[in-house]
């Protein structure tokens, strides 16, 4: 008995010494680490930033020890006489940095140093978004030529005309002029906005009024003269797309790609190629794969795979629905969701004015 525990405090003794060796490690420079940096080390940078904007980046996340020293590394970090490339900050843990003039995905990465720590990184990258013209993120896009300025702040939306309505040909990037705003543009990320507008809850888009009949849904977040769509506003577009007569809860089987435009971001297709569908952008009505949101704004979804329409028409007293397109599908079905989570695009809409 007495040699059996003898080995078993034996094994045990040797356990602890192993553990106690293995925690430490010696470099090719001869430091010897002895412990883990305690917490998570991270920064938060939006993941869409626009040509020349400025942010200021934090390195959090690590509690212990005191006395770290955090390396900032990437293409978008510093600027030597207008020249970017692949540069390094030492020694700060706030950094400030004006993004460069080139659209693209670039990486930038954190690491956090102490003596006698194992160090730590977080790398992210940042999708760079110009929002200016031919030269812009979001191209290959053929519109009618017809605009609109909304006179609440300035903006200017490409329209087109479609059976008997005309209709928004871009999504509606309107924040609202209240405290809190109105909506979300994809990511929380302003600079998204310019590629797919905004994203709202139908109670934020219609401000909670329903409404049926062609021309003759509420304004909501609309510009004046303009309003959220109803079920007969998208009926009287379906008539149009087919020549047929649709109800609004039909399926609109193949009536999606034919609304959808093949346009690139930053040089890549937004509607991911699928042989089941062919966007062919009719009436100039150039339907973009803009997601969706909920929780309040805060998660997003499937940008660049599906878009998402709100109709003003509630489907009943918590639901309302929307028409959406899924780049895999040449349909345009409609879907319920509640009222006040769900965040779909906008088309606004009026009667034809014939200009």
């Amino acid at each position: 008995m007495y040699r059996k525990h003898f080995f078993i405090s034996a094994f045990i003794a040797l356990s602890f010494l192993a553990v106690a060796v293995s925690c430490k490690k010696d470099d090719d420079s001869g430091t010897t680490y002895s412990d883990s940096m305690t917490g998570t080390l991270s920064f938060d940078i939006s993941q869409y930033l626009l040509v020349g904007e400025t942010v200021t980046i934090d390195a959090t996340g690590i509690t212990e020890p005191d006395d770290v020293t955090y390396t900032w590394t990437g293409s978008l970090i510093g600027d030597r006489d207008g020249q970017y490339g692949n540069d390094t900050i030492t020694g700060v843990q706030s950094i400030s940095l004006t993004v460069r003039d080139e659209v693209g995905t670039f990486t930038i990465t954190v690491k956090a140093e102490a003596d006698g720590y194992y160090s730590k990184q977080y790398s992210k990258d940042v999708v760079v978004i110009s929002p200016d013209g031919t030269d812009g993120s979001l191209t290959d896009i053929e519109y009618t030529g017809k605009t609109f300025r909304d006179p609440r702040d300035g903006k200017i939306y490409n329209y087109t005309t479609a059976g008997n309505l005309d209709w928004f040909s871009q999504n509606l990037d309107y924040a609202g002029q209240d405290e809190g705003g109105k909506g979300q543009p994809y990511g929380r990320s302003e600079a998204m906005s310019y590629v797919t507008g905004r994203l709202y809850t139908w109670n934020d888009a219609t401000g909670g009024e329903t409404s049926s009949g062609l021309g003759n849904g509420p304004q909501g977040v609309c510009p004046e003269g303009w309003s959220i769509p109803t079920n007969e506003d998208w009926e009287d577009l379906a008539k149009a797309i087919s020549g047929q007569d649709m109800t609004y809860y039909d399926d609109w089987a193949g009536l999606g790609e034919k609304v959808t435009v093949d346009a690139k971001f930053n040089g890549t297709r937004m509607w991911p190629y699928s042989p089941d569908h062919t966007p062919q952008n009719m009436f100039c009505w150039a339907a973009l794969s803009s997601g969706y949101g909920n929780n309040g704004y805060y998660n997003f979804y499937m940008l660049f795979e599906r878009g998402f329409w709100w109709s003003s028409t509630e489907y009943d007293e918590d639901n309302a629905s929307y028409r959406y397109i899924y780049y895999d599908n040449p349909d345009f079905p409609y879907f319920p969701v509640d009222k006040t989570d769900f965040a779909a695009s906008v088309r606004c809409v009026r009667l034809a004015s014939g200009e």
